[in-house]
């Protein structure tokens, strides 16, 4: 079997952030904001109270804006939620993923680091699927409005009472709830949201733009310290995910910032190259990680940190040397940059096949085209050779050419979909993608091929502990705080409805004993408490171990981690 050997994109493991608007035309369901309004009634808050925690949170609503705000306190939780629950679960298979448009973070302000936000998905199961995500910095005085766009496939974390599932795959077909969370990140917070969409194809028409602040090198020393700090924080909990979006979005921040020399914006740029190069969260932050150090160093004037530093899978030559730039960022810091961008031309729209969804404009499945290839004269044509393999799900067909790459025609053939491929389906700028309509409800596994990136699993450097990433629990443990806390509330439970056999046991034995006596106690007491004489003979209810209402919503079925 041939395996392609296509570019990745910088956006196929980075957010695409954008200061531009949507296609006009663009198919999109509206799930919170934009033209249909934010439904005030649904969306609440829940907080960490709810495990002892003290974090804080609100929301308001500002013109056409939900602004949730809040403060994470780290004793004894970390965590604040926006959150939404559809009465009719939502069908989001035919997307090709979702744009949230919310307003950047002014620079200099009390945030040292950028904000992670974790965007997260319920569905019929007991798991919750979230996608990290970074809020950008913009110059000031007033917040730029941007959009960041999560393929389905980026809602890869599945989690429930703290254990997080490597294997579990979001159902598509059987949405039923939306949240906005900030995670251990201490301190005041305040994100204001315009609109979460779901769009049909992947806006790869879009540059991905950075705004561009002013920074000094100290400034850059200071914005690298501070995301470190937090980055590695958020790793150490295990939310890998949440300290590579916080990392890639400080590395964009620092290739499109004026004032430091081209040389640190280069080794950013060269990080982000590198670290676009693998799907694994682990293997993109230790990347930036071994960037962010060297820039440190240079800036500093010493040496560099030795390769052993960093686990064996991201060791190598692959940085400039200290006072090197590049002119393979120039395209990049263009890019970024959102008073050098020029638009980029719209690709002609692709057309629907019969039988088949999609296109999905801009993505594509990595790794399992275990059919082969073959160059075909349309999408159509190809769509032809799936339909008389009995064993093909989907398909990527090379819509268009690069600058440097004549992929048009191309037709890569797959037992795979969007539900069992994961993560390897992701943006692939030249590809669209279809997949068999009557391929029904989710999918079975494909054979796996020959993955082109490195792996999603444990990286040999995970044991590495220096300030940064350091060595975690594994993927599929039960360390997470709420598991304790849901273990504590089922200890708790069961002391309850011990103590009420015994009471139950009591009145029947003082039943036997005084038969003719009057029972003062009523039934329901036995179900949910001891019962209490008040003084006057008439005994008070008191429940154990619900907690006192504060007017937040209590959990749901599916618990923070």
């Amino acid at each position: 079997m041939r395996l392609r050997c296509r570019r990745a994109p910088l956006e196929s493991a980075l957010c695409l952030v954008a200061l531009v608007g949507v296609v006009p035309g663009l198919a999109q369901l509206e799930l919170g904001g934009g033209a249909d309004g934010w439904d005030q009634s649904r969306w609440n808050v829940q907080v960490d109270g709810v495990m002892g925690g003290k974090s804080s949170g609100r929301i308001e609503y500002s013109n056409s804006t939900m602004v949730f705000s809040g403060n994470i306190n780290l004793d004894g939780g970390g965590f604040s939620t926006a959150r939404t629950r559809y009465t009719d679960d939502l069908d989001l298979s035919g997307y090709a993923g979702i744009v949230v448009e919310l307003e950047s973070e002014i620079y200099g302000s009390e945030k040292g680091a950028p904000l992670g936000l974790h965007v997260q998905f319920g569905d019929s199961s007991w798991y919750s699927f979230a996608a990290a995500i970074a809020v950008p910095f913009s110059a000031g005085p007033e917040r730029e409005p941007c959009k960041i766009f999560i393929p389905m496939a980026g809602f890869d974390r599945a989690s429930v009472m703290g254990s997080v599932c490597s294997t579990c795959r979001l159902k598509t077909k059987e949405i039923d709830e939306l949240e906005v969370s900030v995670l251990f990140q201490e301190g005041p917070f305040e994100i204001r949201v315009r609109s979460i969409t779901a769009v049909l194809t992947t806006p790869s028409e879009l540059l991905p733009s950075t705004p561009s602040v002013a920074m000094t090198a100290q400034g850059v020393s200071s914005l690298i310290s501070d995301t470190i700090a937090m980055g590695a924080a958020l790793y150490d909990k295990r939310y890998r995910e949440l300290c590579a979006a916080i990392y890639v979005a400080t590395a964009r921040q620092i290739v499109a910032s004026m004032g430091p020399s081209q040389a640190l914006r280069s080794l950013a740029c060269v990080g982000l190259q590198q670290a676009a190069s693998s799907s694994s969260k682990p293997t993109q932050a230790w990347v930036l990680r071994k960037a962010f150090d060297a820039i440190l160093a240079d800036i500093a004037g010493s040496a560099r940190k030795a390769d052993s530093a960093y686990p064996a899978s991201i060791r190598g030559s692959w940085l400039l040397e200290p006072g090197v730039g590049s002119e393979d960022c120039d395209d990049l810091e263009e890019s970024l940059m959102p008073d050098k961008a020029s638009p980029a031309p719209s690709p002609a729209p692709a057309a629907a096949i019969d039988g088949f969804l999609g296109p999905f404009v801009g993505m594509g499945i990595s790794g399992y085209n275990d059919l082969g290839s073959s160059k075909v004269s349309s999408p159509q044509a190809c769509a032809d050779k799936c339909q008389r393999d009995s064993r093909c799900r989907s398909f990527d067909y090379g819509a268009r050419n690069g600058d440097r790459e004549r992929v048009k025609g191309e037709c890569w053939l797959s037992t795979a979909n969007r539900e069992s491929a994961g993560a390897a389906y992701r943006a692939w700028s030249l590809y669209d993608y279809y997949e068999r309509s009557s391929d029904g409800g989710l999918g079975t596994s494909a054979p796996r091929g020959n993955e082109l990136r490195a792996p999603a699993g444990t990286e040999d450097g995970d044991n590495v502990q220096e300030d940064g990433p350091a060595k975690i629990p594994g993927e599929d443990d039960t360390s997470g705080p709420v598991f304790w806390v849901i273990l504590a509330g089922v200890l708790v439970l069961g002391l309850l409805l011990g103590a009420g056999a015994v009471l139950v046991c009591r009145r029947q034995r003082m039943s036997k004993e005084a038969p003719g006596e009057a029972k003062t106690t009523d039934a329901s007491v036995w179900a949910t408490g001891t019962a209490v004489d008040t003084g006057n003979g008439d005994p008070t209810t008191v429940v154990i171990g619900q907690p006192v209402s504060t007017g937040v919503q209590p959990a749901g079925a599916k618990g923070h981690e």
